[in-house]
């Protein structure tokens, strides 16, 4: 029988829920330990999981034994003697009653985690090449490690279903992340030691969903948020309370004119259309409002329940709804959901619903493709006591709101678009392993707020390395070109997150930047040509992971005002740097401090970037733009990074 408490140990100062074994049961090792997995050599390695309270364990590795006492929560802990790389080794677990755990085929050599959104997540089945690469995956020294997605609002000790490190062929690696697969194979042309790589990643998520509590905390950007996630931990209906309130204010804000539409009499949504095609997509019900809505659309329908009926619904199911509803049963705020075609069904608070007539009101946000209630009609009911449900039926009326009132807030314990919940759910469940380093491709979900993006990005990266190694290597991927291609300068939230990214390596030496603004895809927010990222991850990690003297490509450090020109110098660069095309890189801007941007021309001198002007004060901008052309690269064909420096004087 599992019972719930809390572990820390591994998981440091937090608390994180943790199933208690029955006395009769043997130990376990945390779910992150299985068969085929990757330890990080020499270094020491914590092993934990738990047993019956007060039970005395023997801890077998490699010729070692290690002796332990489950605690009174039956959290239990050992640390490995570090070792070289190699195997394969058995880790076992004993009790003096005889019973055990073990796992086989365990390996030590280098481990790596890759994180991020959807350009980690995406696959080498999709790919370029696809065939070809899975028909040569099979690689018993290449290990993988898939976390499944999920998220909470505080720490769990395993993860949201069954996983296992698996070796690398064609099954395993098909839904593995591309880049972090191409980054390992092309690592291994000089690096002789086993690889392990761990895929936690999840498209769409900002980077908040990745950082701990206290990360966040640190920033100070969150607070009130945090606290609403907290209570929403301790009590789901106070937490969902507070945000509705704050959803209301939002809206009396946004809409004065309509303060309060989840109000309104019975009769009153009579006014609003009916819903033209019952719990499908609006995209397809074939009107101007609709058709191409990213925004808001309000949805009503009334149900008459008796006194008996009333008392006995305990929960609302509204089906798959696309993407984050808001919703009210007569006026009362009742829950909030994000999720892509995500199943809803709510508990309902008692005294909620009444006899006689009743309003369900539901706010519905898209901001990206298909959105609405999109059903199936029999899953929207009202469930009862013992089983039975009164269908809701395809009587609904809605409301298209103008997009100009702009995106609603979603709640904090949100899967992507909030706070801390992957990172319980899918970091925080690895423990404090230690690993080698950290790949991290994200994003493009938080380019709306460049200009916080750093403050987060450091704090995340002081934390992991807190958990998995104070000296852990970071590598980020500057977000690659996608969107309108412009003209002239522009104001752009991409080009300010890729500011905000070099700024973060740049003043880390233990974090690199991996270019990909010229690996992109104007029309596709998914390139599909993955294999050169992982070459640059490859290459940056032979620098920062393992000394090797290279340069990882030209990163602008500076913008100094000297002798009539604005010198751009650069670090990184292999040989000199180039212009493709021409003898002036394209999208160079000045930016004075009291004038428009404008483009000008420069030319280089070996790591340096020349720039004639009579203007020598305001701000240096290269490829600037959400999908700019770049045409600096260096003698090794790696291209510049897009950069905004203030120019400074001598």
């Amino acid at each position: 029988m599992l019972k719930s408490r809390f572990l820390a140990g591994a998981f440091g100062a937090a608390s994180v829920t943790v199933p208690v074994l029955s006395a009769e049961a043997a130990p376990q090792l945390a779910q992150v330990f299985t068969d085929r997995m990757v330890i990080q050599r020499d270094k020491a390695v914590p092993v934990w999981g738990i047993a019956e309270p007060g039970e005395r364990l023997t801890v077998s590795f490699n010729g070692r034994t290690y002796r332990t006492t489950a605690d009174r929560d039956g959290r239990w802990q050992v640390s490995l003697r570090p070792t070289d790389g190699g195997g394969p080794y058995t880790l076992s677990v004993s009790n003096r009653d005889g019973a055990d755990i073990s796992i086989d085929d365990v390996m030590a050599g280098d481990v790596f985690l890759c994180s991020g959104q959807s350009n980690m997540e995406y696959p080498v089945e999709r790919a370029l090449n696809p065939d070809r690469i899975l028909g040569q995956s099979e690689d018993s020294t290449l290990r993988l490690l898939k976390v499944p997605k999920a998220s909470t609002p505080a720490p769990v000790y395993t993860f949201g279903s069954e996983t296992s490190w698996q070796t690398a062929d064609a099954g395993s690696v098909a839904g593995f992340s591309a880049v972090c697969y191409f980054f390992a194979k092309d690592l291994q042309a000089d690096v002789d030691v086993p690889i392990g790589l761990i895929d936690a990643s999840w498209g769409g998520s900002q980077i908040e969903a990745w950082m701990s509590a206290a990360a966040l905390a640190q920033t100070g950007l969150d607070d009130d948020k945090l606290d609403m996630l907290a209570a929403y931990a301790e009590d789901p209906v106070a937490g969902a309370a507070k945000f509705g309130a704050v959803w209301e204010d939002w809206w009396a804000s946004a809409m004065p004119s309509d303060p309060a539409p989840w109000a309104y009499k019975g009769a009153d949504y009579e006014r609003w259309k009916p819903v033209p095609i019952p719990h499908t997509s609006w995209t397809v019900w074939e009107n101007e409002t609709t058709g191409n809505h990213n925004g808001i659309v309000f949805y009503a329908t009334t149900v008459s329940l008796t006194a008996e009926e009333a008392a006995a619904a305990n929960a609302l199911s509204l089906a798959r709804i696309d993407e984050v509803d808001v919703t009210w049963i007569n006026g009362q705020f009742l829950n909030s959901t994000f999720g892509w075609g995500t199943p809803r069904t709510y508990d309902l608070p008692d005294g909620m619903l009444k006899e006689g007539e009743n309003t369900i009101v539901v706010s519905v946000y898209s901001g990206w493709d298909q959105g609405g209630m999109t059903g199936p009609t029999e899953d929207i009911a009202l469930m009862l006591a013992g089983g039975d449900a009164i269908p809701l039926g395809d009587s609904w009326t809605y409301n298209v709101i103008p997009t100009s009132v702009g995106a609603p807030p979603s709640p904090p314990w949100t899967s992507v678009t909030g706070l801390t919940g992957m990172y319980n759910a899918m970091i925080a469940p690895l423990g404090e392993m230690p690993l080698k380093a950290a790949l991290w491709y994200q994003g493009e979900s938080d380019a709306g707020q460049p200009q916080t993006y750093d403050d987060y990005l450091a704090a995340m990266i002081e934390d992991w390395r807190g958990r998995f190694g104070s000296e852990m290597p970071f590598g980020v991927v500057q977000l690659a070109n996608f969107g309108t291609l412009r003209s002239g300068p522009v104001d752009s939230g991409w080009a300010g997150l890729r500011e905000a990214q070099r700024a973060v390596a740049a003043a880390d030496p233990s974090t690199g930047l991996i270019v990909s603004v010229d690996a992109g895809n104007a029309r596709d927010i998914h390139p599909a040509d993955k294999l050169v990222l992982g070459q640059r991850a490859a290459r940056l990690m032979r620098d920062l992971a393992y000394g090797q003297d290279v340069a990882t490509g030209p990163i602008a450090t500076s913008a100094t005002a000297r002798d009539g020109k604005i010198i751009v110098s650069f670090d990184e660069v292999n040989g000199a740097l180039s212009v493709i095309g021409g003898t002036s890189p394209n999208a160079l801007e000045l930016c004075p401090a009291d004038e428009p941007c404008r483009y000008v021309t420069a030319s280089t001198n070996g790591s340096d970037l020349e720039i004639d002007t009579d203007v020598i004060d305001g701000e240096v901008r290269y490829c600037w733009a959400d999908a700019p052309i770049c045409t600096l690269y260096d003698d090794f064909g790696l291209p510049a990074a897009p950069f905004g420096l203030m120019v400074q004087r001598e």
